[in-house]
């Protein structure tokens, strides 16, 4: 990010500085903080929504207010580390170095806790990320040398981006899957409908960020959650959950089997008697129990599926 916000001010804040050159110095000033924020904010954008999901709409305030500062403190810090060097550092130096630096620090802080300002949950993918610098770039050439062709790029750039956008949406609600996330001391089932999302959790108070994370990556429109319970059927395949009753399933054979909260089983006994094609731990058991049931699907040779190891498992349907 900081190597993409230093070559966006090297190369759009001159073409910005070319449509306006204020006659005041104080406006100008002003329009040259703002150029920089602008530029530098261009450069970083698409990493920023791929990453973080989330735009601040007060970019330009706190560069407006941060930029002063940095000159400021770059100045005096040189001055202060070669008077160190020298043992004539005056305290009164030292002081003003400090508070300079609290300022700033201070003014950093008030901007971040205006959080009303942070568009927050942007859905943003790769494919966008790449689109979206696509569409900078033809901007800024349109822009500092207006021909037909940087016009036609950069348009065509917005309507693929727009495509890319639409299609994804259409594909969501064409989508249905069950994934199994990991969280300590919790286990989590995320099902997915189209654009909507159910949590089927065993503690709905220890989630976390995983469906705010799941839904944002998944455009996912509406978020509910329900209670675990022992059996799912994922398409043609069945799944059951084992928890910390042992309550053994009804069937005699089984796709999937899901064991959670430390059950206290005969894990070779089950396996014999369910015979299931693979077995999955969550986060909701012990590394030591966890081990013991890997070394026993290790000597039945059926796949163990950890998802402290391996990360979530998606059930297809």
């Amino acid at each position: 990010m900081s190597y993409a916000a230093v070559f966006a001010i090297v190369w759009v804040y001159p073409q910005l500085q070319k449509f306006w050159f204020p006659d005041n110095i104080v406006v100008r000033k002003a329009w040259q903080l703002l150029s920089v924020s602008v530029a530098a904010q261009l450069g970083v954008l698409p990493i920023s929504l791929f990453y973080f999901h989330q735009f601040p709409a007060l970019f330009f305030v706190s560069n407006l207010l941060v930029i002063p500062f940095l000159g400021l403190i770059l100045g005096l810090g040189i001055v202060v580390i070669l008077l160190a060097l020298t043992n004539l550092l005056p305290q009164f130096l030292v002081d003003g170095f400090n508070w300079t630096i609290q300022l700033m620090n201070s003014i950093v802080g008030w901007v971040a806790r205006q959080e009303g300002f942070i568009i927050r949950n942007i859905p943003f993918d790769s494919v966008q990320m790449i689109i979206g610098y696509a569409v900078i770039i033809a901007l800024v050439v349109f822009l500092s040398r207006p021909r037909l062709k940087s016009a036609l790029f950069f348009f065509g750039g917005l309507i693929v981006f727009q495509s890319w956008t639409i299609w994804n949406q259409t594909q969501v609600h064409q989508k249905e899957t069950i994934v199994l996330a990991h969280r300590t001391r919790n286990t989590i089932l995320l099902h997915q409908l189209g654009d909507s999302l159910s949590v089927i959790t065993s503690d709905s108070d220890n989630i976390g960020t995983i469906s705010t994370d799941y839904a944002v990556a998944e455009r996912i429109q509406k978020v509910d959650t329900s209670v675990l319970r022992n059996s799912y059927q994922i398409g043609d395949k069945k799944l059951f959950v084992m928890d910390s009753l042992g309550v053994l399933p009804l069937e005699e054979q089984l796709d999937y089997l899901l064991l959670t909260q430390s059950s206290k089983i005969n894990l070779e006994r089950l396996i014999d008697s369910i015979r299931p094609k693979k077995i999955f731990a969550d986060g909701s058991s012990y590394p030591s129990v966890i081990s013991k049931w890997q070394a026993t699907c290790i000597k039945k040779e059926i796949p163990f599926h950890y998802t402290g190891e391996k990360g979530f498992y998606d059930f297809k349907f």
